[in-house]
């Protein structure tokens, strides 16, 4: 007699991602992982098992999760605003005849955001290549959700060496 092996069928369970898995969902959602894979989400705090007991705590952390993005949202509309209000006059180093040392590279845009109090990151801002000429100049700003705004750079000439 030969023994039979058991066959043991996969079970999945449902987990709630706490944050965005690629390759498995966005934050919020609810999804069917094998137990391994969910022993690993968990230890990366980015997914948690669905039981009857924490569906309360599932419900509660959307509408928490919805209301961020709706704070968000308004304070991005409000940098929005912001950036049109205050157009960023930088000064560039120019020589006796003319040339420029100096000039405004993304490091510098961003630096000037985040002293009047909007946070965005480099890649946020489109610029191709540095600003080394005087003059008026419009770049484009994302601020997420869907919205972005025209900073307006004025460039003057400062003396130096």
């Amino acid at each position: 007699m030969t023994k039979r092996k058991k066959v043991q069928k996969e079970r999945f369970l449902n987990v709630v991602l706490l944050d965005d898995v690629r390759g498995v969902g966005n934050r919020g959602e609810i999804k069917k992982v094998k137990p391994g894979f969910l022993q690993f989400l968990e230890r990366e705090k980015k997914a948690m098992q669905v039981t009857p007991e924490n569906l309360h705590q599932i419900e509660q952390m959307k509408l928490i999760a919805e209301k961020n993005v709706e704070n968000n949202k308004k304070r991005a509309e409000g940098w929005q605003q912001k950036i049109l209000e205050h157009p960023y006059e930088a000064h560039l180093v120019v020589g006796e005849m003319g040339e420029v040392f100096s000039s405004i590279g993304k490091n510098d845009i961003e630096a000037y955001l985040k002293g009047i109090g909007i946070e965005v990151q480099k890649n946020d801002i489109e610029l191709e290549h540095s600003i080394r000429e005087l003059g008026t100049y419009e770049i484009l700003i994302h601020l997420g959700y869907g919205l972005s705004a025209i900073l307006k750079i004025i460039t003057s000439a400062v003396t130096g060496k």
